[in-house]
């Protein structure tokens, strides 16, 4: 089944007005590619037929299988480690002194199969057992739109090679029982990440007040609009004074937003909200 190009700009149309990516021009192999399998599956003979089944259908769930096939999942754990030594070494350090009472949240967008949340996790408890801190003082969030990849992220399970992107071997042997074929994540752990279904052209009202945001390689899906959206609701859902880091090859307005940046290592950056915006 080949796609036509009034399919492709019916069907990206629909994908950028359901979940905000963009698709370039070029990029009809994509959707061909990724929703071939669903066009089949529902007897669809053409991408025309798949575009009005999906547009006109009141099953929500075909909608919500289309979005699924569409979003990348690209993840790893710990991914290019500088952002989880800031974690640590600049941005945990300011929570050491905490009111009773109060929690220190974190938020991880568009977290895939849960490498990005786990290893903040990892982060937070090993922090936490070195300054005789109370973990239970740090809550950690994770969000994503695919129900395939929270499924996964929710288990905590992992194949030999996922457990190998990018997780040092002391960490797998800390926090990981070897079961079978898979690597299962310890419930120490675990326990600490809660796992939110959201669209991000959605409101951010149910997340609460965050001190701690990671937006990393997400907004290089999005169009200019669309980003510019959601740079401002995260500042209005940080606290503050409140961190967000995002991808080392990303970069926004940030003093349109209301953040100033710092640096960190050598080609390391994060973001801090001003105390007034």
């Amino acid at each position: 089944m080949k796609i036509n190009r009034q399919e492709f700009i019916n069907l990206r149309n629909y994908i950028y007005d359901s979940c905000g990516i963009m698709l370039g021009d070029e990029k009809d192999y994509l959707i061909e590619s990724r929703l071939k399998n669903l066009a089949a599956e529902t007897e669809c003979r053409t991408f025309g037929e798949l575009y009005f089944k999906i547009k006109f259908s009141k099953q929500t769930g075909l909608r919500d299988k289309v979005i699924d096939a569409m979003c990348t999942k690209e993840t790893l754990w710990f991914r290019d480690q500088y952002p989880f030594d800031c974690l640590e070494q600049k941005i945990l350090t300011q929570y050491k002194d905490l009111e009773d009472g109060k929690k220190v949240r974190l938020w991880s967008m568009a977290c895939a199969t849960g490498q990005e949340p786990y290893s903040i996790a990892m982060v937070i408890h090993n922090f936490c057992k070195l300054n005789g801190l109370d973990i239970d003082r740090f809550e950690v969030l994770a969000s994503d739109i695919s129900p395939s990849a929270l499924f996964l992220a929710m288990n905590g399970n992992y194949d030999t090679v996922s457990i190998n992107r990018g997780l040092p071997t002391r960490l797998r042997d800390k926090y990981f029982t070897k079961t079978g074929a898979l690597y299962c994540l310890k419930d120490e752990i675990k326990k600490m990440v809660t796992f939110k279904k959201l669209n991000l052209q959605h409101s951010f009202g149910n997340m609460g007040a965050l001190d701690v945001i990671f937006f990393r390689n997400v907004a290089i899906y999005f169009g200019e609009a669309f980003k510019k959206q959601l740079y401002s609701k995260i500042a209005r859902a940080l606290n503050p004074g409140g961190y967000l880091i995002i991808g080392g090859s990303e970069s926004f307005n940030h003093e349109d937003h209301g953040f100033e940046m710092f640096k960190f290592q050598a080609n390391g950056r994060y973001y801090r909200l001003k105390e007034k915006i």
